[in-house]
């Protein structure tokens, strides 16, 4: 990237090339830029740079980065001759630099390429032919350029949001594809368990419950006794929440699992495919871990014959105009939205089952869906409102960076056209 290596020839260039006023041959000069005159080995440096970059950054093999760097070699020779005439614009100007900011800029210099020492450092200097006088000039004259362009270029180096998100939907395929959030309302008709259904089902609570408190082990518990087929193997481990992810589960867990001291367990709690038991495993500002054993809603025929019957009905009185929000307020079993009329408001695709997921993907903006039968109920949802996935603060701060490097480009090149447009500068032919 060329905006990269107009920051070497600012602020890194220093340690690894010639200082330009040293041994210049006649032979070696390739372009004259005012009273400065660019040599061979000054190219040949800043090629080798780039070949090093194109290998470490990019992956490319070593004859591929030194094919694509010769191809560039124009562009980084015009390069080099704009740094020389930020320089002397910079000199021009009476830009000025403390000694300490001198000091500085060599303990950062070592810290990056390892040098430990003063005396290694200056060894360094003297096998790229300086003395440590002339590399602190030489060192002045780059911070100088620097400091210009913080002053000439800089100020104008500004992004907007509005930039960023033009940004993201221009470039949307190059970005993880991330699903759109959707705005919904749900009504909820469960599986009513018949009495002998229940009873069967108290009966295994009581017996886990019995156990708990007798000090069994709970993770053998759950490997027993849990329908969840996904972490009963684990002892009913269900991972690490951070507390971003600990807000989305449903309010019931939330506030069981909120009493707890680590090693705790709650009492069973209702949800709508069936009851949960939590061990609270461990916590932290940061996180919490959890373990459940879970018992399903085993509902038979009778009872989903029944839950269907009641969905046709509310199905037709949605076709005959009655309003969604008022059907889920009266009949839905989702106790976490039924008296806000269903309302799930906006939530990510991703939070969704496959299966669900599918059918809402389908539904447009004010449509309600086909039902959707799960082992425990009956689902229908209305999309109220779809909008584009939204950027993280992560990715947000990544296009910022990509937008300011462009702007800082552009701005780069007006500054320097205006600076070679009063400029003596001239490129010799191979022949001359």
């Amino acid at each position: 990237m060329l905006f990269k290596l107009t920051k070497i020839t600012l602020c890194l260039f220093l340690l690894f090339c010639p200082l330009m006023a040293d041994a210049k041959i006649v032979d070696g000069i390739i372009a004259y830029v005012n009273d400065d005159v660019v040599t061979q080995g000054d190219l040949n440096k800043l090629l080798s740079d780039r070949i090093a970059e194109l290998q470490q950054v990019y992956r490319f093999s070593r004859s591929e980065a030194n094919e694509k760097a010769q191809q560039e070699r124009p562009e980084l020779l015009d390069k080099l001759i704009r740094q020389i005439l930020v320089t002397q614009e910079a000199q021009k100007e009476q830009i000025q630099v403390a000694e300490d900011e001198i000091d500085e800029y060599i303990k950062n210099l070592q810290k990056q390429f390892g040098i430990q020492s003063n005396e290694e450092f200056s060894e360094q200097l003297k096998r790229e032919g300086y003395t440590l006088a002339t590399f602190r000039e030489k060192a002045r004259k780059d911070l100088m350029g620097e400091r210009l362009v913080q002053i000439m270029v800089l100020p104008k180096v500004d992004v907007v949001d509005d930039e960023i998100t033009k940004f993201f939907e221009e470039n949307r395929e190059k970005f993880t594809t991330k699903p759109d959030r959707v705005h919904l309302r749900i009504i909820f008709v469960k599986f009513q368990l018949s009495d002998e259904e229940a009873k069967a089902r108290q009966q295994k609570v009581d017996t886990i419950l019995k156990e708990v408190q007798s000090g069994a082990d709970f993770a053998e518990l759950a490997r027993n006794y849990s329908d969840d087929e996904r972490t009963k193997e684990n002892g009913g481990y269900l991972g690490q929440f951070t507390n971003a992810e600990f807000e989305i589960l449903p309010k019931s867990i939330q506030q069981a699992v909120a009493k707890l001291e680590v090693g705790q367990v709650t009492e069973p709690i209702e949800a709508q495919d069936g009851l949960y038991i939590l061990k609270l495993e461990a916590k932290d500002e940061e996180s919490i871990t959890l373990r459940n054993i879970f018992i399903a809603l085993q509902a038979g025929q009778q009872s989903k014959d029944d839950a269907q019957k009641l969905m046709d009905e509310i199905r037709s009185r949605l076709e005959s105009g009655d309003d969604f929000a008022e059907l889920a307020a009266e009949y839905s079993d989702d106790a976490e939205t039924k008296e806000q009329g269903g309302d799930l408001s906006f939530r990510g695709l991703e939070q969704f089952p496959n299966d669900i997921r599918t059918v809402i993907e389908a539904l447009q903006e004010g449509q309600v869906s086909q039902t959707v039968e799960a082992p425990f109920g009956l689902y229908i949802f209305k999309l109220e409102k779809r909008e584009p996935a939204q950027l993280t603060d992560e990715e947000k701060k990544q296009i910022r960076l990509i937008l300011k490097q462009q702007k800082f480009e552009a701005e780069w090149e007006k500054f320097t056209d205006k600076l070679k447009k009063k400029a003596f500068v001239k490129i010799k032919d191979e022949k001359d």
